[in-house]
């Protein structure tokens, strides 16, 4: 017997949320000059780039090409200071996305798509990959860091004490997001990163912007098409559509990093989601429909 309950699974204070994408930078097209500000594009050959690259002229030492992206380019960078890249002292490089309009606008996402050479000693602790925005060109502010994690490789830092400890960027592209909590009329996002030597590979993809709006967290209706059930089953969750394309279901962990992924084929009909496997924690649930997408904080015990 399925027992239809709040999506509220249990006494924790969270709230709905229905988010739009309103930006996206994928990189398909250059932008160069136009939509993204690179401090340097240039390619020295395989080993040494800073630059929009794609698999069929790019391939990683660690692996025979990135998996995962979206399309087929993307913004990488390896070995940055070598002479015809970003010259002699220069490792770190910038990737600046300026002037995007968010007025009006609340609880703002940024995701993207990020990997990396997952293989130990690949790094030195003076590698890293940081996201940061601004607002209306105040100060800038960390939003999501991989910074080297004792065992040479890039991991996220998610506590703020300038060492990886959390998801190791791979040859498999993977999303991770975090929250931007302040308002104004602009933002802008830059990406620095860091390589001196061949092997010290990264890579950026799919960068996205979304809002969301804060619903009542007592109904289980998540709109007039999508509802959500907790079944008898311990960890396993069940959603219904009537009548939205429900296109998939991501869940992310409270570092960022999507530990599940289904994907639908725009189911219309009641499906099963089984989370048994993963450790009782807090959990970011986002449910992909044709035209919107829902984001919800759940408990699985």
């Amino acid at each position: 017997m399925i027992r239809k309950t709040t999506f509220l699974i249990t006494l924790f204070a969270i709230n709905l949320t229905i988010a739009q994408v309103f930006y996206t930078e994928d990189f398909e097209t250059d932008g160069n000059g136009t939509r993204y500000f690179p401090e340097v594009e240039n390619i020295d050959g395989q080993n040494d780039f800073f630059a929009r690259v794609q698999d069929a002229d790019h391939t990683a030492n660690f692996t025979d090409d990135y998996l995962g992206e979206s399309g087929t380019f993307y913004w990488a960078g390896e070995d940055h200071d070598d002479p015809q890249v970003g010259g002699s002292g220069n490792q770190e490089l910038e990737l600046l996305i300026n002037d995007i309009n968010i007025s009006g606008r609340t609880n703002i996402f940024f995701s993207a798509l990020f990997g990396g050479n997952a293989l130990s000693l690949a790094y030195e602790t003076a590698d890293y990959v940081i996201v940061e925005y601004r607002i209306d060109n105040g100060a800038w502010v960390p939003g999501i860091s991989f910074l080297e994690n004792g065992n040479g490789q890039l991991a996220q830092d998610t506590n703020a004490d300038n060492l990886g400890d959390g998801f190791i960027l791979n040859g498999t592209m993977e999303k991770l997001e975090f929250s931007i909590s302040a308002t104004g009329s602009e933002v802008d996002i830059r990406i620095r990163a860091a390589s001196n030597s061949s092997g010290e590979e990264w890579a950026i993809d799919l960068i996205e912007l979304s809002e969301g709006s804060t619903l009542s967290n007592s109904n289980v209706q998540l709109n007039d098409e999508v509802e959500l059930y907790r079944t008898n089953r311990k960890g396993v969750f069940r959603v219904k559509s009537s009548n939205a394309l429900i296109k998939s279901i991501e869940v992310f962990d409270l570092s960022g990093k999507l530990v599940i992924e289904i994907k639908l084929q725009n189911t219309t009909s009641e499906f099963t989601i089984n989370l048994s496997k993963l450790e009782t924690s807090i959990y970011v649930m986002k449910i992909n429909t044709n035209h919107t997408f829902f984001i919800k904080k759940i408990y699985k015990n």
